[in-house]
This record gives C-alpha cells, structure tokens and sequence, in this order.
C-alpha cells in the first residue's frame, strides 16, 4: 500500500513538474493559421512575434533550449504578444501540424525576405511588419528586441518607412544604417550612410564615432568619406590616435582597388586588364599608382605564376617566369609567394617528402630578401624541412634559416630553441643539440613535446 502511494505521489510530482516546465516560458501558438493569428492579436490588441527557423538550425535550436524557456521572458512577451513558430524548411519527419503551415511558412518568408535563420519578425495587432532581428540573443538581448518591437522610435520598418519619406531624423539614420547592414542589405545600408555622412558639417564630421562610421560604410573613392580620409588624415589622426596617415592610406588603397582594380583582374579573355587598371588609377594621381603597385604583383602571381606553378612546379622555370614578369620591386613577392605555394603543396601537411622545389625557392628567397624575413617564417621553414628530408645538405641549409631565426628573437622562444636543436640533432651533433634543447626546456618548462624530445636526445633515440 505504501508503495503504491509512493508510486501515485511520485507520478503526480513529475506530471506537475513536466506541466510547470511546459507552461513557462514563451506560449506559442501551436495550432493555428497566419490569419488566425492575426485574429487573435487583433481581439487581444497584442503585437505578433514570428520565430522563423529551419529544422537543421543550431542557433534556433538554442533559442529553444536557452531563451525561450526563460520565465522572465516569457511573462513579457506572454502579456504582450501572440507568438508563433514558422518552420522554414522541409523534412520528412514534418507532421501534420507542420505540413498545414507550409503555405503560411513560404508567404511570410516570400514576403519578408527571410534568408537567415533565426529570424525574429514583429508585426502591430492588425498584422502589418513593424521590426526584425537576426541570430542567437541572450535573455536580456532578446527582451530589448521585443521592447523595440512596440517602440515607434525604434521599429525597424518605421524608421525605413520614415526615411524613404525623407522625415527621419539624422539621429536615428546612423543606427538604421547599421541595422540595415546586420539585416544583410548592404545597399541600403551604405544609401543610409551615405545619406547621414553628407549632412554631416564642421566638427561633427570629426567625432570618434562618426569616423568610425565612415570607415565601416564608405564602399566607393565616389562618396564623401574618402575624400575626407585622403585629404584630412591629419585632422582625423587628432580625434583618432591610432588612425594615421599610413592606416588612412591602407583604407584608400583598398577602396581603389575595389573600384578600379578589382572588377578588371578577369576579363573574357581570361587575364587581366592591365591596360584598363592602368587607365583607372591614373585619375587619383600618385595615389592611384601606389595602389596599382601595391596590388599588381598579387595579381600577376593568381594569374600567371600560381597557374604555372600548378603545371611544373620545377623552380628553374618558375624563377625564369618571375623574371620576364618585370615587376621591379614586386618580384619579392612573387618569390615569397611561390615559397608560400611549396609549403603548402604537402609540406606542411606532411603529404610529401620532396622538399628539392621548396629548398631552391626559399634558399633564393633567403639569399636576394633576407631583410624582409622575420623570425616565424624562417623557423616554419626550418622545421618543415627537419621533418621532411633526410638529405644533410637541406637540414644544414634549414640550420642556417634557423641560426638566423635563433638570432632574431634574441634567443628568447622555446620553439625557435627547439627547432634548432632538433636539426642539430638530426645532423648527428648530439651534444649540442642537448645543450640546445636544455636552454629551450629552461624557457618553457611546462612544455611536455620539448621535455620528450630533450629525453630521446639523451637516449639516443629519433625526434622525427
């Protein structure tokens, strides 16, 4: 008898606590039309709320197991709203419920543009879209979305309603601008700012802020900004510290390249337009001509050598190749660049043993560009060369990049240490590489990998 009402207490207990579970939170409306919602909202004299998500949605799914069972939240927007789930997607697994809501589901994501998921959607009492957001909020980022949503002066589709009127405030046109963008209309978006850059006088142009906000939307050496930026970069570097000149120039460069470089690195003809690009950069005077010098070699590299290089990666004729490029100063860079491409075809990845195209191309590189080498390249280099070849005249090469590497960083890297001692080893001088790999243990004394290797040095067995 005691059992069986243990049992009924314990069955009650549960059912209560699945029923508590359920009821707080977000209510959505489970079985209901779109224009039965709206009915609803309408006789209630509530907002609606949409919570538009796919099946295969990480971030909904969250929303569902973190947010939307938030008592605090659901409160709020139980008194304030009539809420729905719309299902955006398909499966096989869709029941019945979710199958009668397709037509809805496709209307209010034809209509509404939704291309992201989540995507919150607000609408007024009679159904009319007022505001979105998108992606994953927290509790209380969710709750300012909602209080937004019944806020005239905060309504996404309001405000854009307000400016295409042309009676929105420049106060709010900075903050729809950045809204439009998170919304993924970089279009409008940048019409907007633009919109609010040009109305923009004396030192108001100068503010943190609205430089900030010129750099995130001038998208063209058309608009405003960039002439701002090109012929006032000292008046900006006094409200901005860390916006020099040299930063400045690198935003210029880049909004020329966009416009007058970009579109023309692949013609029909398959190459690009040099000609063209030329012709373009000529209109921003030295400033172009930095920018096209900047870009070139980069260019020549996607469309000549890396071609080349996917052919016959045989050094000798890249080399060769480079040269008749005549790209004066930007041949360090084709060089560089061709190293780059041998440590990634297998090397790195340890696919490949031969290291012949790689040794030639960075020795050259090493030889005729040494004062633009660091010291994390050179020991990239000289440790993939200790794993990958056992030839002694490519480790004692590699021991020079990693002599130099050690020089660099004043001796003060573990890894750098490490490396070193490691080719030392290799090459058969084992008490120096102990000495070596001791100094490196002493600098990273947590470091396990370094501390194996010291004790297969003194045990005589391989570290590769």
């Amino acid at each position: 008898m005691k059992q069986l009402l243990f049992a009924s207490i314990l069955h009650f207990l549960l059912v209560s606590g699945a029923k508590a579970q359920i009821d707080s939170g977000v209510h959505f409306e489970q079985a209901l039309s779109w224009a039965q919602v709206k009915e609803k909202a309408s006789r209630e004299n509530k907002f609606i709320f949409v919570d538009c998500f796919a099946t295969w949605c990480g971030p909904c799914k969250a929303m569902d197991m973190d947010i939307y069972r938030k008592e605090k939240l659901g409160n709020y927007l139980n008194e304030h709203f009539v809420s729905v789930k719309m299902q955006m997607d398909t499966s096989a697994q869709d029941n019945e419920q979710v199958r009668k809501s397709y037509a809805d589901a496709h209307l209010i994501m034809q209509d509404n543009k939704v291309n992201e998921f989540p995507t919150f959607l607000f609408f007024s009492p009679d159904g009319n879209i007022l505001h979105r957001d998108v992606g994953y909020k927290d509790e209380n980022g969710f709750t300012a979305i909602a209080q937004d949503a019944m806020d005239p002066e905060k309504q996404y589709y309001t405000l854009l309603q307000r400016y295409d009127n042309g009676n929105l405030d420049t106060s709010y046109m900075k903050n729809l601008a950045r809204s439009v963008s998170a919304m993924g209309d970089k279009e409008l978006a940048g019409k907007i700012a633009n919109d609010y850059i040009n109305q923009l006088s004396g030192e108001n142009l100068y503010t943190p802020d609205n430089i900030w906000f010129m750099i995130e939307f001038t998208a063209t050496p058309k608009e405003r900004g960039f002439a701002i930026f090109r012929d006032h970069a000292d008046r900006i570097h006094q409200s901005v510290t860390q916006l020099d000149a040299r930063n400045l120039n690198a935003v210029l460069y880049s909004l020329i390249y966009k416009t007058e470089i970009k579109p023309y690195m692949n013609t029909k003809n398959g190459g690009p337009d040099w000609a063209k690009m030329e012709t373009n950069v000529k209109s921003y005077d030295s400033l172009g001509m930095e920018t096209y010098q900047i870009y070139k070699p980069g260019i020549i590299f996607n469309s000549t050598i890396k071609p080349a290089l996917d052919k016959d990666p045989t050094w000798t004729k890249i080399l060769l190749l480079i040269k008749n490029q005549h790209a004066g100063n930007g041949q360090e860079f084709l060089v560089g660049s061709s190293v780059v491409y041998y440590l990634n075809a297998g090397l790195v990845a340890g696919t490949s043993k031969d290291c012949t195209n790689f040794m030639a191309a960075a020795t050259y590189y090493f030889k005729n560009y040494y004062s633009y080498l660091t010291a994390d390249p050179l020991n990239t280099w000289a440790w993939t060369v200790f794993q990958r070849s056992m030839d002694k005249s490519e480790l004692e090469k590699a021991l020079v990049w990693s002599d130099s590497c050690r020089k660099l960083s004043f001796e003060k890297n573990a890894g750098y240490l490490d490396t070193y001692a490691n080719l030392l080893y290799k090459l058969s001088r084992v008490g120096e590489a102990i000495v070596w790999e001791e100094k490196s243990v002493a600098l990273a004394p947590d470091n396990l990998e370094i501390q194996n290797d010291l004790s297969k040095m003194k045990k005589g067995e391989k570290t590769w």
